[in-house]
């Protein structure tokens, strides 16, 4: 293969990822639909040919989750990167991370991150994560886990780290064990020295 052609392919997939990261594709109004495959020829292709309009986004973090969470407060995203290059290239610890994220905006019940291109919400405040936690915990059963359950046994069927259809079966179980009263009567057994 000649070098030129490689250079020219690579060079067509470098446009086409830039494309895509930065627009918009969708059919215009010349595109039959639904598609019919024309007969005339001996690749597949549809008839009259396939017309698309390109339109640039607002966001190159194109996703439902922020169009969804609209007012979120966050730090610019990166692209590919998301607000983790710091992490990524080591010129910023774990710790200084979640730190830096957490006091963005200390009047915010909650900000928005990305962690490459997996948008995330850090919630704040106290009274929040107990609604979530203790009333409304059917609405979240898909959260963020860190260990699968097939990857470590022990600490894959932690309740912490289950997740969708598992979780609310796990949840119910673990419930009773951690009543007001039955917490009360652990702390006053536990000697703090």
């Amino acid at each position: 293969m000649c070098i030129g052609n490689r250079f020219a392919i690579m060079e067509t997939k470098v446009l086409l990822f830039h494309l895509l990261a930065r627009c918009d594709l969708k059919t215009c109004e010349k595109t039959r639909l639904p598609l019919k495959i024309a007969k005339d020829g001996f690749n597949l292709k549809p008839e009259g040919g396939f017309w698309l309009n390109i339109s640039p986004r607002k966001n190159i973090h194109h996703s439902i989750a922020t169009n969804a969470v609209n007012g979120t407060r966050q730090l610019t995203p990166l692209p590919l990167f998301g607000n983790t290059i710091k992490l990524f290239f080591r010129r910023e610890t774990i710790l200084d991370y979640i730190n830096n994220i957490y006091k963005l905006h200390p009047d915010a019940k909650y900000v928005g991150m990305f962690e490459m291109t997996i948008p995330i919400l850090v919630l704040r405040d106290p009274e929040l994560i107990k609604s979530i936690a203790s009333k409304n915990f059917d609405l979240f059963p898909h959260h963020r886990s860190f260990v699968e359950e097939d990857q470590d046994p022990l600490f894959g069927k932690n309740l912490f780290a289950l997740k969708g259809e598992r979780w609310r079966q796990v949840r119910p179980l673990l419930s009773p064990a951690f009543t007001s009263s039955k917490m009360k009567s652990k702390m006053e057994r536990t000697p703090i020295s």
